[in-house]
């Protein structure tokens, strides 16, 4: 997977920074407030999902349940056959953007959802909407067993791009009578027999969620312009990176205590991204990169913190709450021009195949983001 960060002429950076106090240059400033944009993260009260095998549309679906917080907006997912292309429909506009990072078109519609206060066994949760050709849509999902600490963990997506990790803090399996009803047609939730221990365990092929987390590493291709003055990592300094369609990324420059923090965030249930670094002078010295939603948040930490300037090798640890869900090594090397960096998963096993190959140039464009595997 490869990233770019095409930066800004160095002439025009360095005369942007004359007047400024002691600190990293000016294009350091702009590879630390880029390197977080890699991240995007969202925390969701409840999920749920189930297979639906006897369909000749859809093969899954998924609700994701109180974006941010239980009052939040809701997304459902309806996987296609037969080559995976996913539609996602949400409540709220407020959420398509936290929806843009899935493949396949956002729909903003409404969205009924009735959880019961206490679930527990065989009490269900119903969905209802109408899909993009106007078909109405109701899903009843019933947990077989109370959600608790036993379905925790990580789900395995070694086939999603880039690299996503969804974590639930309590989980169980899908019931019988789970049932997907798209117009006329009902799709019963088949007995998950992989994991089947009858007459004891017999789940159906389906799982819930309470303090659902998805962490991601996305794929993207984004060019930027710069606007404000770019002169140091001090407190108090802001820019701006203004996309082709005039969307702009605001970044803000905090100090608290031996700590900066270079930060950005635009939608409202979007997360906020932020590169967290040592406060003393000298190149940048980053201890972590962090994606916030509210008091969740998923954090990339390294160890020995990351500095640019000079080839090195560190190790990070990716986590969502506390709760680790990920591990690798960064290499990072000086090439003409700029960094490349290259990121390796040595946890989960899933993922130990996937790397990330980020590289950072500089170009009289501005700032470009690709992100490739």
């Amino acid at each position: 997977m490869r990233l770019s960060y095409v930066l800004l002429p160095l002439t025009m950076l360095v005369a942007a920074g004359e007047a400024a106090e002691t600190g990293p240059d000016p294009r350091a400033a702009l590879v630390v407030s880029a390197l977080p944009m890699v991240l995007d993260y969202s925390f969701f009260a409840r999920y749920a999902s189930q297979s639906i095998g006897d369909d000749d549309h859809y093969s899954r679906i998924e609700a994701y349940i109180g974006l941010g917080g239980k009052d939040g907006p809701t997304r459902v997912v309806l996987t296609g056959k037969p080559a995976g292309k996913s539609v996602s429909y949400v409540s709220g506009s407020d959420a398509i953007d936290a929806s843009a990072s899935g493949t396949g078109p956002v729909i903003e519609t409404p969205i009924a959802v009735n959880v019961p206060e206490a679930l527990t066994q065989n009490t269900p949760i119903e969905i209802a909407l109408r899909d993009q050709n106007g078909l109405p849509l109701r899903w009843r999902f019933v947990c077989a067993y109370p959600s608790s600490p036993d379905g925790s963990g990580l789900a395995p997506l070694p086939a999603v791009g880039g690299l996503m990790l969804q974590y639930r803090d309590l989980g169980t399996v899908a019931g019988p009578g789970s049932v997907v009803e798209l117009g006329n047609r009902l799709s019963y939730a088949e007995v998950w027999r992989e994991i089947s221990s009858p007459p004891f365990f017999v789940p159906y092929r389906g799982y819930y969620g309470e303090g659902f987390h998805v962490a991601r590493f996305l794929l993207q291709d984004h060019k930027w312009r710069i606007v404000g003055s770019v002169n140091s990592l001090s407190a108090g300094s802001h820019w701006e990176f203004v996309a082709p369609d005039n969307a702009r990324r605001a970044f803000t420059v905090s100090q608290h205590g031996q700590t900066t923090v270079v930060s950005t965030g635009t939608e409202p249930h979007g997360a906020i991204l932020s590169a967290v670094l040592d406060a003393a002078a000298g190149p940048p010295c980053i201890r972590s990169l962090e994606a916030a939603q509210g008091s969740h948040r998923m954090v990339v930490l390294f160890h020995p913190a990351l500095v640019l300037t000079a080839p090195t090798s560190v190790d990070f640890q990716v986590e969502v709450d506390k709760k680790k869900v990920a591990q690798g090594s960064l290499s990072v090397a000086e090439i003409d021009g700029g960094n490349d960096l290259i990121w390796r998963f040595k946890s989960p096993d899933w993922a130990k195949a996937r790397v990330l190959h980020e590289t950072i140039r500089a170009s009289q464009d501005g700032i470009s983001l690709q992100v490739s595997q």
